[in-house]
């Protein structure tokens, strides 16, 4: 059960670091591998 939480909660938290990295640099690296 606790699985459950922690994935959620590491979605969440790569979520937000995702969004910090494209606000900060619009032209990641892996926008550019798609």
């Amino acid at each position: 059960m606790s699985l459950w939480v922690i994935n959620a909660d590491w979605q969440r938290a790569c979520s937000n670091y995702l969004g910090e990295i494209n606000s900060k640099y619009p032209k990641s690296k892996h926008l550019h591998s798609m």
